[in-house]
């Protein structure tokens, strides 16, 4: 295989998944996976972390491509065991002319603070990456399945990264043993997304976090991963409550701890202290290394699949999303207990 490759002659080449990932990462290899079983991908091109960026032509690539999306496929990346999503760079709606810069930062985003907090084993190189062109979409979201017929769809008209970056509260459907328990189906050329989704898991065999848009009335599948971490079972919004004494919003990753809450504006706040329950507007990636010394997250806004939700599940904290009220009703209190399976913040009295 050689340095920069289109993602047909590397699906068409016979080589193993395991070897692709080595080579062009994790990402790369999930974009394969998809292509080998028949689901159709964008124009994509896969560029090893040695190739020069000064000598990257896109011209080369696809010159009627004007801007493009600029994505981190580190080897780790993507994985059965850990997704590290979000924890490396990606930059959207690059210009032709900025793709070589961009390349640079995304490559360097192997060694940030985000994949140190994390996980032990981080990568200190530079890093490949996946070239696809940008979509002006309609609409953009993820899906992530239990494998069983079962799933979470999460979407918003907002922008392509909204929701993966936890900017959104977004809308969401709910389906087990392939039937909608929850939502309204979002449907695209005569189909739900949700239903197509579940035949992808099928094709790829293996419950997944797939990432999409919605561009030109159809469906473009921009990512799959393996799903990493088990999402609460109850993941519908909890029921309105009048009860003064609880919060609620959305069941992001189960478990029960109780804490003082920390009301953050900005990652560099001084007023933190490692065992604080994070309450924030929304929870970028920026927020990860401070969420690797939290007790729990909560949220204003934002869903169940972001990329900080997933890092919340796979850290083992609770969490709970869209909250819309948490920064103003915990900023001045000393206790509370967030229960992640219920999507509750109980207030300490």
């Amino acid at each position: 295989m050689t340095e920069i490759c289109a993602i047909a002659d590397i699906a068409n080449s016979g080589a193993a998944l395991s070897d692709i990932a080595a080579q062009f990462g994790g990402k790369a290899a999930g974009l394969v996976r998809l292509r080998r079983a028949g689901v159709p991908t964008p124009p994509t091109w896969f560029v090893t972390s040695t190739v020069p960026a000064d000598t990257l032509d896109t011209n080369l690539l696809d010159p009627m491509v004007q801007r493009w999306a600029v994505r981190s496929s580190a080897t780790v990346e993507d994985g059965g065991q850990r997704s590290y999503a979000g924890l490396f760079s990606s930059e959207l709606a690059v210009d032709s002319r900025a793709v070589p810069a961009a390349l640079c930062r995304v490559r360097a985003s192997g060694a940030n603070a985000r994949v140190d907090a994390v996980h032990d084993s981080a990568v200190h190189g530079p890093i490949p990456v996946v070239l696809q062109p940008y979509f002006e979409a309609q609409a953009a979201g993820v899906w992530i399945g239990d494998g069983a017929g079962g799933g979470i769809l999460e979407w918003s008209s907002s922008g392509n990264d909204a929701v993966v970056a936890g900017r959104v509260t977004p809308t969401r459907e709910i389906w087990r043993r392939r039937k909608l328990v929850d939502g309204d189906r979002l449907m695209v050329e005569g189909q739900a997304v949700a239903a197509r989704c579940l035949t992808i898991e099928e094709a790829v065999v293996g419950a997944s976090d797939i990432e999409f848009c919605i561009a030109d009335g159809r469906v473009v599948w921009l990512q799959c991963r393996p799903s990493t971490a088990q999402i609460p079972s109850n993941i519908a919004p909890s029921p309105p409550t009048r009860d003064a004494g609880i919060v609620a919003g959305i069941p992001a990753s189960g478990g029960i701890r109780t804490g003082r809450p920390r009301v953050m504006d900005s990652p560099e706040d001084a007023d933190w202290e490692p065992g604080d329950i994070l309450v924030v507007r929304f929870t970028s990636i920026d927020w990860v290394p401070i969420m690797a010394e939290a007790s729990a997250v909560v949220t204003d806004i934002g869903g169940a699949l972001s990329h900080a939700a997933i890092i919340a599940r796979e850290l083992g904290i609770p969490c709970v999303t869209g909250t819309s009220t948490g920064t103003t009703l915990l900023r001045s209190l000393d206790a509370v207990t967030v229960d992640g399976d219920a999507g509750q913040v109980r207030l300490n009295t």
